[in-house]
């Protein structure tokens, strides 16, 4: 058994050297495309005004499409490093720890998940939210309805978590109450004799 949690140590450490730099440096290169995103933004404001003859496109609308892809793309890539370590490391976690079901395990998935999907919803909506005004014609009323999108989505995958946490809860503290309801059965039964 000891080998078995030495090469499974050995794989996570493998993970997090393969994973771990990934991340850091997608999440540099984020940075790095906000920070150029927000500095051209009076550009592309301007650049809404050029129409790309033939085709009808303003010049803003591509470049804001180009800086969302690339952000979109460096977030995708972000996100499954992040899972595939939350993954190996929650296996490795079950292992270690005794007591942990798979159905444990299974919840502590998806309170992990639930988790990054909102941070990657919230970096999403902060990336796109100051482009989207500058969409002809119906730019204003997404820039409206943006937000409150996004605070629904992320209360339903809050509320998610909380009732996941709240079941375990729940059922720690039944168990709880039968131990105790048992012991105090027990010592009542002992002190009639």
């Amino acid at each position: 058994m000891g080998v078995n949690r030495s090469d499974e140590r050995r794989a996570l450490s493998a993970a997090i050297r393969e994973k771990l730099p990934r991340v850091l440096i997608g999440f540099a290169m984020l940075f790095v495309v906000l920070i150029v995103g927000y500095i051209t933004l009076p550009i592309v404001n301007y650049a809404y005004q050029m129409q790309i003859p033939g085709i009808g496109i303003s010049v803003g609308l591509v470049i804001s499409v180009i800086i969302l892809a690339i952000v979109v793309l460096f977030a995708i890539r972000i996100f499954n490093d992040l899972t595939s370590l939350f993954g190996i490391s929650a296996n490795l976690l079950a292992k270690l720890v005794p007591g942990l079901t798979s159905e444990h395990m299974s919840d502590l998935r998806r309170i992990s998940y639930n988790l990054l999907y909102v941070i990657l919803i919230v970096l999403l909506f902060w990336i796109v939210e100051p482009f989207t005004p500058l969409i002809p014609g119906v730019g204003s009323a997404i820039a409206t309805a943006l937000p409150i999108v996004i605070v629904a989505i992320v209360v339903l995958l809050f509320w998610d978590i909380g009732r996941t946490i709240y079941r375990h809860i729940e059922v720690f503290s039944r168990k709880l109450a039968d131990r105790i309801s048992d012991s105090i059965e027990q010592s009542e039964k002992r002190s009639s004799k």
